[in-house]
């Protein structure tokens, strides 16, 4: 069984290492039993206060903010993307697309597992992508449970006719909102998710892979963007989703554009200041 249940959490320096060791297969097809657990995770205040302080969201009070379990729960993703026995390399991985489904308020004191699990795989237009499931229980109640997709070019897509993506939302503008990334918070953050990615903590790395220099978290543009928009809610049951069109740069300006979509659910696109296209667009929902 390609399992692993690290205590009290997965690693960074261990699954890091693992990620330098050779893949064991060439070819990317996903293990039929790839998956990740990881139980008896007890949330630390210290590390909530960090999370609502990088994402410019109030204080917690009462129930954790959902957005952080899953940032939490990004470590479970690390430690599977990292395995020697996933065959794609985790540095040529982007998240592209991420469904995150909150069921249940979580207190403080809660106990969770998390369980992560490879949930199916695409050829798409130049490359493959790969969809990780990921599982949050307290007890046993599910509580929220989240779709993340990554995808790595590849050649293996070649003649290959390649499969319809979801498409962001088009929406009606309402408001806009400006603000300032900062330049800072990039190891803080990488501390609640366990990404150590150097495309988000070192420029000149960020440039080797063709980006003008290193880009926040996407998890954490979706928590400012979410604190900066008015009206909109930042907690209880729901579902948010996510598309990941490009970088949004360390120490850069960036505005925000919020309206409903066709349905009236409310959709937020965070710009780049010169770029009309938007970087990230969140669409909620219930």
């Amino acid at each position: 069984m390609n399992a692993v249940t690290p205590s009290p959490r997965p690693r960074a320096w261990r699954y890091m290492l693992e990620a330098l060791l050779p893949k064991a297969a060439p070819a990317p097809r996903m293990p039929d039993d790839l998956h990740v657990e990881w139980t008896q995770y007890r949330p630390r205040r210290r590390e909530v206060d960090d999370f609502a302080c990088l994402c410019g969201l109030a204080p917690a009070a009462g129930a954790l903010p959902p957005l952080f379990l899953h940032a939490i729960a990004f470590r479970a993703q690390m430690a599977l993307l990292t395995r020697r026995a996933f065959p794609l390399p985790i540095w040529r991985v982007l998240q592209v697309r991420n469904r995150l489904v909150d069921l249940e308020p979580v207190m403080p004191d809660a106990t969770l597992a998390f369980r992560c699990r490879v949930h199916a795989q695409r050829v798409v237009a130049k490359g493959l992508e790969v969809d990780l499931e990921t599982c949050i229980d307290s007890g046993p109640l599910q509580v929220a449970s989240s779709v993340n997709t990554f995808y790595v070019r590849s050649r293996v897509a070649d003649g290959v006719v390649a499969a319809r993506v979801p498409e962001p939302p088009t929406f009606t503008e309402e408001r806009r909102h400006d603000w300032h990334v900062s330049r800072g918070g990039g190891y803080a953050f990488a501390r609640l998710t366990g990404d150590y990615n150097g495309i988000h903590l070192f420029d000149g790395y960020a440039r080797r892979f063709g980006f003008p220099r290193a880009f926040l978290h996407p998890l954490r543009v979706v928590g400012q963007a979410i604190a900066r928009a008015p009206g909109e809610p930042t907690g209880g049951p729901g579902t948010t989703e996510v598309w990941m069109k490009g970088p949004v740069l360390r120490d850069s300006d960036v505005y925000l554009r919020v309206g409903p979509d066709a349905a009236g659910n409310p959709v937020l696109a965070v710009h780049g200041q010169s770029d009309p296209r938007p970087a990230i667009v969140i669409r909620r929902g219930s």
